[in-house]
């Protein structure tokens, strides 16, 4: 576009040397609070209600117009290029010119447009001086020339919400407050001719413009919502015939839906709407994707979302290679940030829609809302909003944001409540469970690589690793299949793989330790002084019991009279005893016995004591015994022994 009144371009001031002179600043490069992996904040003192409007060319390069809050001066048109991956560090005031008359040339909405070659265009409205401002860039938007005014003399609507190049050169601009309306601006020199589709009622928001035809043709069609009980989704589109900026040649107006934010793409892939529907409670929560059929829109070819809320909103794109894109607004994350959701169609052409995860993220507690998206071919490209509580303009790619994550885990066994550290018996299976958290602790985590779990037997987790299981996350948690380890100390550890929303996490090692004790028995007591002894198996799986005993004192088994230097001819294992007039070496054995054990509890013992052993008990005399138990599991592992001291005392004898 060439206007005639466009004067030669001259370099624009730099934003440090315009603003120095007007006495206010702006920060357009700080780092965010949170968002995606790249994220800034364009203007930190943007006007009220202010949008940042994008276009974004073939290799990524976004194109940023805003206005910037000029206190008691007026506002200021901005402009910004950001290569791609990159921020504003160049932010532009662009220039006011003697061709333009009554006033200043802030306008209610300045839009980007990527013209041919080099060209770049920055296109606003004015609704008090009743005209169209325009400014020109042949150098890729690093100067601007002086911008030219085409005049309506009439007033269109004051809230703009889509600049669109025209098929024949110039632009068409949709603006709504009050009523609806459609300018079309001409390629050159001449007026904006102005045209009121308002129709029967002026209650009218939100107006958006899309072309029917694919790509740069097609005619204009302009959706809107009306403010009724309840809200409807309506449209007017050009029938084809007589003149553009005539009402008598547009389409009466026709309702799509019950709902609000309603948002036109058109291109190749066809022309699409958007919008926030009413479901069948009442509430504006039902984010639904629609496609012009050449008479009005059918019904919903996918449901994005269903949790939204209230006048959320959201912006639906399509690239020049028929891509579509959906950026809108999701209830509020657990850290209380709000963010903003990405449907990408792919290459489906907007037959369907795959969730990207979350692109960007306000501040905690703070609203957001006049979002603007734009991308190139391959998906890649930005979307910018606005923070109501901090009244920052911000911007962020369209890589999901990838949230930090933390892995926690613990050891399950039968009979025993969860734990980091558990203590069990050879033969046991024991199974992990991971638990993974968001931010705010949320446990709302796709699934993504899953959990791997994985056994060392070092405290550093270095050595003798291995993974014996890989399980997909439910709910924010995943649990391992049993592992049954030998007898030692095990460090347990488990790695969520993350996934394109959430970063990786591995639990911390050392913080779970899973012992394997050898089997054990504990001695309680003995019932009673003719050799039965009450145990308690502290393990889980069955096995048995030997018992056996040795007497400590054999030289009790002799009879009266008898030499103790006699009992040094018997082996150690035996004792001398006297057996009527004779001495004989005997086993100084108590006897043994063997108990079995179907699970763990509490088993009385019984020692049985040999021929010797009974006759002194039975003569009255008292031996101590060594009493061994010897457990051995069903399910194999080594042997556990526990040793006790008992006394047996002879039997009493009754006076006659």
């Amino acid at each position: 576009m060439s206007p005639k009144s466009a004067a030669k371009p001259k370099r624009t001031r730099s934003l440090r040397c315009l603003f120095g002179s007007l006495g206010f600043a702006v920060v357009v490069a700080l780092p965010a609070s949170a968002g995606a992996a790249n994220s800034f904040i364009l203007d930190t003192n943007p006007a009220s209600g202010a949008f940042a409007a994008v276009a974004v060319d073939s290799a990524g390069t976004g194109y940023f117009a805003w206005e910037h809050n000029g206190g008691s001066s007026p506002n200021v048109t901005m402009f910004c290029k950001v290569l791609r991956g990159g921020a504003c560090t160049n932010a532009i005031a662009l220039p006011t010119g003697p061709a333009i008359s009554d006033g200043p040339t802030a306008v209610d909405g300045a839009f980007p447009v990527l013209g041919s070659g080099s060209t770049v265009y920055v296109v606003g409205q004015r609704f008090i001086q009743q005209d169209v401002v325009v400014w020109t860039s042949t150098d890729g938007g690093s100067t601007f020339g002086p911008p030219a005014e085409f005049p309506s003399g009439v007033s269109a609507g004051s809230n703009q919400s889509d600049v669109l190049a025209a098929p024949s050169g110039g632009f068409y601009i949709s603006s709504d407050n009050p009523g609806l309306a459609f300018t079309s601006v001409p390629a050159s020199s001449g007026p904006a001719l102005v045209t009121d589709l308002t129709g029967a009622s002026t209650n009218i928001g939100d107006s958006t413009l899309g072309l029917a035809g694919g790509g740069l043709t097609g005619n204009p069609v302009e959706a809107f919502h009306r403010g009724d009980s309840p809200q409807t989704i309506n449209f007017r589109s050009y029938s084809g015939t007589g003149s553009l900026d005539n009402a008598n040649s547009w389409n009466a107006d026709s309702q799509v839906t019950n709902g609000m934010q309603p948002s036109l793409a058109g291109g190749p892939s066809g022309l699409f709407l958007v919008s926030e529907d009413l479901d069948a409670f009442g509430n504006y929560s039902q984010i639904n994707v629609r496609k012009y059929t050449g008479s009005g829109f059918g019904q919903p070819i996918q449901t994005l979302q269903t949790d939204s809320a209230y006048d959320n909103g959201g912006r639906i794109f399509q690239t020049p290679g028929g891509r579509v894109l959906v950026a809108w607004v999701g209830p509020a994350l657990a850290d209380n940030g709000v963010p903003i959701r990405l449907y990408d169609s792919g290459t489906t052409g907007g037959a369907s829609f795959t969730g990207m995860g979350n692109v960007a993220e306000g501040a905690p507690n703070d609203a957001i809302y006049l979002i603007r998206v734009a991308a190139a071919d391959d998906g890649q490209g930005f979307v910018s909003f606005h923070e109501i509580g901090s009244g920052l303009l911000r911007v962020a790619d369209l890589n999901p944001i990838k949230y930090a994550t933390t892995t926690t885990t613990s050891l399950t066994t039968a009979g025993q409540a969860a734990a980091a550290k558990l203590t069990v018996g050879p033969g046991t299976p024991v199974t992990d469970t991971a638990t993974v958290q968001g931010p705010g602790g949320s446990t709302a985590i796709a699934a993504g690589a899953g959990v791997r779990f994985a056994v060392y037997s070092d405290a550093a987790c270095t050595q003798q690793g291995r993974i014996f299981a890989s399980v997909g996350l439910t709910g924010g948690t995943a649990t391992s299949t049993p592992i049954t380890l030998p007898i030692g100390t095990w460090y347990l550890q488990a790695h969520y793989g993350g996934n394109t929303a959430n970063e990786a996490s591995t639990s911390a090692c050392g913080a779970e330790v899973l012992t394997v004790a050898p089997a054990s028995v504990g001695v309680s007591g003995i019932i009673f002084v003719g050799g039965t002894i009450l145990i308690n198996t502290s393990v889980n799986a069955g096995g048995s019991v030997l018992a056996s005993g040795q007497v400590l004192n054999p030289g009790v088994l002799l009879a009266s009279g008898a030499k103790k230097k006699k009992a040094t001819r018997c082996k150690a294992s035996q004792v001398l005893v006297r057996a009527g007039k004779r001495k004989k070496c005997v086993s100084n054995s108590f006897g043994t016995s063997t108990t079995s054990i179907p699970a763990a509890g509490t088993y009385r013992i019984k020692l049985p004591p040999n021929a010797a052993a009974l006759k002194a008990y039975n003569r009255g005399k008292s031996q101590r015994v060594k009493a061994t138990l010897t457990f051995k599991p069903a399910a194999g592992g080594a042997p556990a022994v526990t040793t006790v001291t008992v006394t047996v005392k002879g039997k009493k004898k009754h006076k006659r």
